[in-house]
């Protein structure tokens, strides 16, 4: 029932906000397909391809490569190498795939696109990853045109576990990102929400689950981000802000370009 209860309240949320002038269902935002780790209803726009990059505890390496086709269609892979800055031998999984189709455009009402993504990074049990991983999901967003700037609603469910489906494993997320100058991009996010499997702990090195660390979920995310010529995005991502210490913070780093 909390589940559904979310789920209502972020489509009245996003619907709401249609009295308001929107921007269009694709924008030039270089953030604009994802927030922190949850993902939005944006595509990228077409004849375009995003290179994103997270170096994450444990000197790791995340790297995503997203194309856009047709303006609704986003396809990309992913890799994960582990220790990439520190000592010892390095290790990489198999690469991994993410699609993402926008069914419906935004207009008066919010804009909505189905997807489906493997990519993560950190401990891997050999069918999934520990973080970063959402499988299935569904996803709203809103555009909101602010004076001069630019302010998104964004939220959804997805489940990891679709080959032995329950529906106690979806999972909620919610979140909005602002700009309030072009170059400036602030993201909040709420992510694993209502997750009723117990906390997963990850060692503080994100390589193994052990008895201590930070928890992973549910939490809430943060990003600053500035842009360069807007190809170019650097910012800081900060994790499971409500932990405090045993939170975590990523270098991220996004080339935009097109063919």
């Amino acid at each position: 029932m909390k589940k559904i209860l979310l789920l209502v309240v972020v489509c009245v949320c996003l619907s709401s906000f249609s009295f308001l002038p929107a921007k269009g269902a694709v924008m030039t935002l270089p953030e604009n397909w994802e927030m922190v780790n949850a993902p939005t209803a944006y595509t990228l726009i077409r004849g375009s391809y995003s290179l994103s990059t997270r170096i994450y505890e444990g000197g790791g390496l995340f790297g995503r490569w997203n194309f856009g086709f047709m303006g609704r269609l986003l396809l990309g892979v992913g890799f994960t190498v582990n220790n990439v800055i520190g000592s010892g031998d390095m290790s990489s999984e198999n690469p991994r795939l993410g699609i993402r189709l926008r069914i419906v455009d935004e207009d008066v009402f919010p804009s909505i696109a189905v997807g489906w993504d493997q990519r993560g990074y950190g401990p891997y049990d050999g069918k999934h990853f520990l973080l970063g991983e959402k499988g299935a999901y569904l996803a709203l967003s809103k555009e909101l045109g602010l004076g001069g700037a630019v302010f998104q609603a964004h939220g959804g469910a997805n489940v990891v576990e679709v080959e032995d489906f329950d529906a106690e494993e979806v999972r909620f997320f919610v979140g909005a990102i602002v700009a309030p100058v072009k170059e400036i991009i602030l993201t909040v996010e709420g992510d694993d929400l209502f997750d009723e499997d117990d906390p997963v702990v990850v060692a503080e090195d994100g390589t193994a689950a052990e008895d201590t660390g930070r928890t992973h979920n549910p939490c809430v995310n943060a990003k600053i981000a500035v842009c360069f010529d807007e190809l170019l995005t650097i910012g800081l991502e900060v994790y499971d802000l409500a932990n405090g210490e045993n939170g975590s913070r990523m270098l991220m780093i996004d080339y935009k370009n097109y063919f």
